[in-house]
């Protein structure tokens, strides 16, 4: 599956980390505002880092493009990741605190998380 690579917005008073949905092309910010807990947005070097934690509740992405590498630090309790990178097949591990994952600029993602379940028990509990 390709990706659609729209021009990088960068809007200088409320910078975002930013990803780009793959169906649609679309920029959004990686996290929802409400999940929003610390931001960089105003930091004097915000133009060549930003910096963001969020506490994500379970849920279900769509598949998007990062537009920057991301590293991402698992700093609240363990949980279940479900994830794809580029087509492949999709893969689960459990994510503990200090976990660090990777992900690439321009490589087309997909993830989903529960909390302290399997997916099968989260589809259940729902």
């Amino acid at each position: 599956m390709s990706a659609k690579h729209p021009a990088i917005v960068y809007d200088h008073e409320s910078p975002r980390i930013l990803v780009a949905d793959v169906t649609s092309g679309q920029l959004r910010p990686a996290a929802h505002l409400d999940w929003l807990v610390l931001s960089s947005d105003h930091a004097p070097w915000q133009d060549s880092l930003l910096v963001e934690q969020s506490r994500r509740p379970p849920f279900e992405g769509p598949e998007h493009v990062p537009h920057a590498h991301h590293v991402c630090i698992r700093l609240g309790p363990s949980s279940i990741l479900e994830w794809r990178i580029a087509g492949e097949r999709p893969r689960r591990q459990r994510v503990t605190p200090g976990d660090v994952h990777l992900t690439s600029a321009g490589v087309p993602m997909w993830y989903q998380r529960w909390v302290g379940t399997t997916p099968r028990q989260y589809r259940q509990q729902r």
